[in-house]
């Protein structure tokens, strides 16, 4: 009889655990259900969420996987790039992160490039004219379209769970309470709305999908739905190879069949069924790799990243610093619903399978060589575990029958969800330590982890900021387009994330999940499969390019950081190439990316002169990054000439490398430079109170100190001078990002300085110069050897430098 009755369960259940109630009665509770959802995701969207028109590292690599794939048939990146917005020197990174073989080091999954490129395809007509360097990448409207098609995956991600919670055996209002707990209370607050360029949605996405289809599958063991069943699983792991765990959950249709000997054909049957679907998506990655590393199977990241006999479980589970539990206790919660008495409608084999998966994804993370994630909100990569919690929350709504109970869990549902707003607002100023706010002191991981850029390390500063409301741009698809409004604009953008919410919700729950999700499923599986034909059918790798990125990407990344011998061969690649017969593959705009390359070493080697001219020649054919440098330098230094341009970090003290000289070329043929202004900024590491670090010192010719800039511990900042120094206080504080402004003028005969920080109240010095004042020649950051008692600023990062000139005509006075 049990078995029987969860046989039956599972029949009647996994009906509508595919994304709608099969039965007629529950057609108004399933609409108001769905009204709910709408409501709930659409509130994230617009309060919690971001229209993403800039991306950062990761999400560089998975939205242009999805323009090389449909624009040029490959997945070498590195033309695709230029219409990145990166920033110029992590641009620079990004082109000279080069494979020994050649090939551009690609460490991020395929899947998310599947998912995204209906969005990228569809709104093709509409991205504007081709620029001179070809297709535009990812206009605005495509950037649009990608905003709204996350929209709908999280609403489908919500009415998975809220269906799921209620199928198995939570009423619609905890259901929903639930629901929301999930969302608001694990890193899909911030990766679902906003950060939704990240693999982590989509992860979350494949899960469901594949969930549901395990459900489906538990209906009726049919071999058409195995094979849609396999090719959900091949989807979860082309988005994160690690979640190839969830596999597990096929025990729970399959184990009635093993020890049955008449049910051997069967098995066998619907087995090869789940490993044709499977392989048919997955092996797209695995085409990936094969034409990018020569090798079917692969760890992109290297050998060291998995450190499966070190995993940091404790660190992992319990930090401050992006640890699992503080930041999304809902995990917590959740797993205690799957350990305590099953009472929930699904069969018990859930709580097994769901606890393994649970425990093999925690485990896998912690042995992660970066297991904080880098700049993270908690643990992310455990995003697609949402499901699971759905399955310990409902048991505990299953346990919790008496009235009080009910009302106890409701009370914590709703307490998560507070934290989780409290800690989503914490990420978005900066603060990823949970002990600098609670206990003033950073924690373990914190202490392990290397530094991320932005993020707090000052625990007052931190307790600032916490209390701080982090309000979220206001959303507009329309922001430059000619004619339209802003308030028309912002309007408009309401009406169609509204729409796409709430038309995603509506077809989820009047369609029967018997026809939704297969042809989900099967139009997933139908962009694979092109995706392997673009990749069979597109360009070959040329062995001739990839040896020459190979040696131009030694002398970049090399300890002695040779420009001038990298700049010679950024030049000279165009015409080696072609003398060696890589014409037939090579691109003009992989060209381009050898003088995006030849124009920052000419501005750091000390050739401004030639590196402008490049910047014009790219920007003339509209690439996103090389126009907007141009303006910053138009805007810059008009009417003067910038001697030196170090976009993005350029020093960071180490022990060993306490110091970088940076020499200074002479400002214009034919003219004397009267006046010199140094702008850069610097990210501030701890400092002890008392001691005297130093910044930054303009030298002459004969490296004498001409001016001097320096930090005192404890709160101010300090001008010198060889005439004597003046010193102003300034509210110092580590993770604190400071403007540096240094500006010599030979002919007024004066030296002044601005140091402003966000949120604290600006220094100004100023003092006159010695008679004479010689020529800049040189600047050097960091500790001057020959400056007794002084310091120099560990672990802080120098970036952003500007070098302007301000030239005289020698026949003026």
């Amino acid at each position: 009889m049990p078995a029987l009755k969860d046989s039956t369960t599972a029949r009647t259940l996994t009906a509508r655990a595919t994304l709608r109630p099969d039965a007629t009665s529950a057609a108004q509770p399933a609409r108001r259900g769905a009204a709910a959802v709408a409501a709930l995701v659409f509130a994230l969207g617009w309060i919690f969420g971001e229209f993403r028109t800039r991306t950062g590292w990761d999400d560089t690599y998975y939205l242009l996987q999805v323009s090389s794939l449909v624009e040029d048939g490959d997945l070498d990146l590195r033309n695709d790039a230029l219409y990145s917005a990166l920033p110029p020197r992590e641009l620079q990174t990004f082109l000279t992160a080069t494979l020994p073989s050649g090939s551009l080091k690609n460490t991020f999954s395929i899947g998310p490039a599947v998912l995204w490129l209906p969005a990228y395809v569809v709104t093709m007509p509409w991205r504007g004219g081709a620029g001179a360097a070809g297709p535009v990448r990812w206009s605005r409207a495509q950037l649009a379209a990608l905003h709204l098609l996350s929209l709908a995956f999280l609403s489908g991600v919500a009415w998975f769970l809220y269906c799921l919670l209620e199928i198995a055996g939570a009423d619609q209002r905890l259901a929903l309470l639930a629901t929301l707990a999930i969302l608001i209370g694990t890193p899909l607050a911030v990766y679902g709305p906003a950060v939704y360029t990240m693999a982590h949605l989509p992860s979350a996405v494949a899960t469901c999908l594949f969930m549901a289809s395990v459900l489906w599958l538990s209906r009726d063991l049919q071999p058409y739905r195995a094979l849609l069943a396999g090719a959900a699983l091949g989807m979860v792991f082309l988005v994160r190879w690690q979640d190839a765990v969830f596999a597990l959950l096929l025990w729970v249709p399959l184990a009635p069949l093993l020890g049955k000997r008449r049910e051997l054909t069967r098995l066998a049957l619907l087995l090869a069924a789940l490993a044709t679907g499977c392989l048919a998506v997955a092996s797209l990655q695995l085409h990936a790799w094969h034409l990018e590393h020569g090798s079917w199977l692969t760890v992109p990241q290297g050998e060291q990243y998995m450190r499966w006999a070190q995993p940091h479980l404790r660190e992992l589970l319990l930090s401050g610093y992006s640890g699992l539990l503080p930041w999304s206790p809902i995990f917590a919660l959740a797993a205690a619903g799957l350990l305590v008495p099953w009472r929930c409608r699904l069969p018990s084999s859930w709580r097994i399978v769901a606890l393994i998966v649970l425990v093999a994804e925690i485990y896998i993370n912690a042995a992660v060589r970066d297991w904080w994630g880098g700049y993270s909100f908690g643990a992310r990569r455990m995003s697609s575990c949402a499901p699971l919690l759905a399955l310990g929350l409902a048991n505990f709504g299953a346990v919790a029958a008496s009235t009080a109970r009910r009302r106890l869990l409701v009370v914590l549902l709703a307490a998560l969800c507070l934290w989780g707003c409290f800690v989503t607002n914490l990420y978005w100023r900066q603060v990823h330590d949970l002990s600098l706010v609670l206990r003033g002191s950073p924690s373990l991981g914190a202490q392990e982890a290397p530094r991320e850029g932005g993020v707090l390390t000052d625990a007052a500063l931190a307790r600032r900021q916490a209390l701080r409301p982090a309000l979220s741009r206001v959303h507009n698809y329309f922001a430059g387009v000619p004619g339209v409004r802003r308030s028309l604009g912002v309007a408009l953008t309401m009406a169609l994330m509204g729409g796409v919410v709430a038309a995603s919700c509506l077809v989820s729950s009047r369609l029967r999940g018997s026809l939704l999700l297969p042809a989900v499923l099967l139009a997933f599986l139908g962009i694979t499969l092109w995706c392997h034909v673009r990749l069979a059918w597109g360009p070959r790798p040329d062995r001739v390019e990839r040896a020459v990125w190979q040696r131009l990407a030694e002398q970049w990344n090399g300890p002695r950081h040779q420009l001038t011998p990298a700049t010679a061969q950024a030049a000279g690649a165009e015409a080696q190439l072609l003398q060696q017969g890589a014409g037939a593959t090579w691109r003009a705009a992989t060209a381009d990316a050898y003088r995006f390359l030849e124009m920052l070493a000419s501005w750091e080697g000390g050739e401004p002169r030639r590196a402008r001219r490049l910047l014009d020649g790219l920007a003339a054919k509209d690439y996103p990054a090389a126009t907007a440098l141009r303006h910053q330098v138009d805007v810059q230094a008009p009417g003067a000439e910038v001697l030196r341009l170090l976009p993005s970090t350029f020093f960071e003290p180490r022990p060993g490398d306490a110091s970088r000289a940076i020499a200074l070329p002479p400002a214009g043929t034919g003219a004397v430079a009267r006046r010199w202004e140094v702008l850069f900024d610097l990210r501030l590491a701890g400092m002890e109170d008392g001691l005297t670090y130093d910044v930054v010192a303009l030298q002459d010719g004969n490296r004498a100190e001409l001016a001097c800039v320096s930090l005192r511990g404890g709160g101010s900042v300090l001008l010198a001078l060889p005439n004597g120094s003046t010193e102003a206080k300034l509210d110092l504080a580590g993770g604190l990002v400071y403007r540096v402004r240094l500006d010599y003028d030979a002919r007024a005969g004066t030296v002044s300085l601005v140091m402003t920080g966000k949120g604290v109240s600006p220094a100004h010095l100023g003092a006159p110069l010695a008679a004479g004042g010689e020529v800049p020649a040189c600047l050097l950051f960091g500790r001057n050897r020959h400056r007794p008692r002084s310091f120099p600023l560990w672990s802080s990062a120098f970036s952003d430098l500007w070098v302007i000139a301000s030239p005289v005509a020698p026949d003026q006075p």
